[in-house]
């Protein structure tokens, strides 16, 4: 079975280099480029989404909006970029290509991008997103329901205070500690890991792939996200609501979570545990 990871850029997109293009020039000598990042920094919401399988509504959209779940781009001054969709994250750089030009990187994919009447369209191929800048009252919103761009932050969830945090993972690759056993707004149980990367280079860390034993029963879980060398972050890996309805079904665990090389989703180090 192949390894899942969700990636709303990745689907048929292919890596590509792009430059800066020099602008004027005087007595022989090249100018710097313009830049023109200032253009497009911010907090982006999707407002459309079209792929081969059809478009997004936007009542879809507005419904999913009310439930607190977002999908934004965030573009940072520092040039980081991050994709997240409701709950996952995807992190990546990005730059200004022109005034209204600019390419996004997510997970070692590259797209470039157009910036028109106040919206950013990504486009490649049969699909395209586009995104709106939000407004101070949307960003407030946002952080109303619990959302986060920059990695998981909880939410008002049940936490069992009865749990013992545990360390599965403390080595070349990285540490992993269990620090919780909760449930997120949407009722999903699962564990709170706090992941440091120890790696030369960019991890996945996510939920093992049929790797979870929940009272007897196989069960799947989910939850994953990118870490830089040297970062530390929050993760939860969990089983859906459906599946495990409270935590005081989520007994007599075992799982493992596994650290996957960014680029390649080698597998470098598969961790077990029991809870």
């Amino acid at each position: 079975m192949m390894k899942r990871k969700i990636r709303l850029l990745a689907a048929a997109l292919c890596a590509f280099a792009l430059s800066f293009a020099l602008v004027g020039c005087d007595g022989g000598k090249t100018s710097a480029p313009t830049d023109y990042s200032s253009n497009f920094v911010g907090s982006w919401k999707l407002i459309g989404l079209e792929d081969e399988t059809g478009a997004t509504s936007p009542e879809d959209l507005a419904l999913m909006e009310s439930l607190g779940m977002y999908i934004v781009l965030e573009l940072d001054e520092d040039k980081t970029a991050s994709l997240t969709m409701v709950d996952e994250i995807s992190t990546g750089t990005w730059k200004a290509t022109g005034a209204s030009s600019l390419a996004v990187t997510i997970e070692g994919e590259t797209i470039d991008g157009t910036l028109e009447g106040g919206e950013i369209t990504l486009a490649q191929g049969d699909t395209w997103m586009a995104f709106a800048k939000m407004t101070e009252d949307e960003i407030a919103a946002m952080g109303a329901s619990g959302f986060s761009g920059s990695g998981y932050e909880g939410g008002s969830g049940v936490v069992d205070e009865s749990f013992a945090p545990m360390t599965i993972a403390d080595d070349e690759v990285c540490t992993i500690d269990i620090v919780s056993r909760q449930t997120d707004d949407w009722g999903d149980s699962g564990f709170l890991c706090k992941v440091t990367n120890n790696y030369s280079e960019a991890i996945y860390v996510t939920a093992g792939l049929d790797e979870f034993d929940v009272n007897g029963v196989l069960i799947e879980f989910w939850g994953g996200d990118t870490i830089e060398p040297g970062q530390t972050r929050e993760i939860f890996v969990y089983a859906e609501a459906d599946l495990v309805e409270s935590l005081d079904q989520l007994v007599n665990v075992s799982g493992a979570i596994e650290a996957w090389e960014d680029d390649t989703l080698d597998t470098l180090k598969v961790y077990h545990f029991e809870a």
